[in-house]
């Protein structure tokens, strides 16, 4: 049931001009670090995009892939990801974390080599192939601003042109080329034994084997909303993980996007004590009256005990 009213809630927000809600396939996330390259591939600034207060600033990217564990290596978000994945950086310094950062680094840079031709021949994403065929990815790690970024755990980065302001991950050729991957499953190597009947939305389509993580304060960072672990004891008809209960890839794109734009709202979220609370309306509220999706807040709020408030 809130699975469907999330997913309703992302069809009234994406149908509504002055809504700010991510479109399908994309998410707005927080990027701390840009590495500055020309057109031929060379290095020649990191820009530190933190404020005042240590956050990096949004972006409208490609949405994360889904991925967990020993072989989440194998799977990299498209042009932008942690420093593990575009620089080749441990997050320790031991042996195992060398060996899982030169796989996710390996990844990353096969998945832009195996874009197809036509999004290669891209001014951005061309300079991107340079930078990497040029191994420039140690010039980066040179820069004075770089040590501010390696503190940072699983700092994440993109690629920006000299002399635009336009990310590469932004650049109007990705965006095309990330629509349509929406109608394909989320790995290649998945076939049609995965198509099912989605409960969300009815209909037979590509079923999600992970859902995306959604972070809620006092959980874990990769957290979901619907998860099944191997092996565990909820595998039914030999049927693993997001299976068990078939979404769709495009009805776990909506709802996991709905949530994030909740959580991240500040009309639309309340925290009291440990406990988050979102809230939203069925359908489109009537602007010209009392608007109680953007000021239910207030009536939860936090609030100074006075006996004498309200008289």
């Amino acid at each position: 049931m809130i699975l469907q009213a999330l997913y309703e809630f992302y069809q009234r927000k994406a149908n509504d001009p002055e809504s700010n809600i991510a479109p399908e396939g994309f998410q707005e996330q927080e990027i701390k670090f840009v590495i500055v390259i020309n057109e031929n591939g060379q290095f020649d600034d990191l820009n530190d995009m933190r404020d005042e207060k240590g956050k990096g600033k949004l972006y409208l990217l490609p949405k994360a892939r889904n991925r967990s564990g020993k072989n989440a290596w194998m799977t990299a978000f498209l042009l932008w990801d942690h420093y593990g994945y575009v620089l080749c950086h441990p997050k320790e310094k031991d042996e195992e974390s060398i060996k899982m950062a030169k796989n996710q680094y390996k990844t990353f840079i096969d998945q832009i080599n195996n874009l197809p031709p036509s999004i290669k021949e891209d001014k951005g994403i061309n300079a991107i192939l340079r930078f990497y065929e040029q191994g420039k990815a140690d010039e980066v790690k040179k820069h004075p601003r770089w040590q501010d970024c390696a503190k940072i755990p699983g700092c994440n980065l993109t690629f920006r042109l000299t002399g635009e302001t336009q990310l590469i991950p932004e650049r109007e050729v990705v965006v095309q080329f990330q629509k349509l991957l929406l109608s394909q499953p989320e790995n290649t190597n998945e076939n049609t034994e995965n198509i099912g009947r989605c409960l969300i939305t009815g209909e037979r389509e590509f079923i999600a084997r992970l859902h995306t993580p959604t972070f809620i304060q006092g959980g874990k960072s990769s957290a979901r909303l619907v998860a099944f672990q191997k092996s565990s004891g909820y595998d039914s008809y030999g049927k693993e993980q997001g299976f068990n209960a078939p979404i769709s890839v495009r009805a776990e794109s909506a709802y996991t996007t709905a949530l994030k734009h909740l959580l991240a709202s500040k009309t639309n979220k309340q925290t009291i004590s440990d406990a988050t609370i979102i809230f939203w309306a069925e359908k489109r509220i009537d602007e010209k009256t009392f608007n109680l999706e953007n000021n239910f807040a207030w009536y939860i709020a936090d609030k100074t005990d006075d006996p004498d408030l309200g008289v």
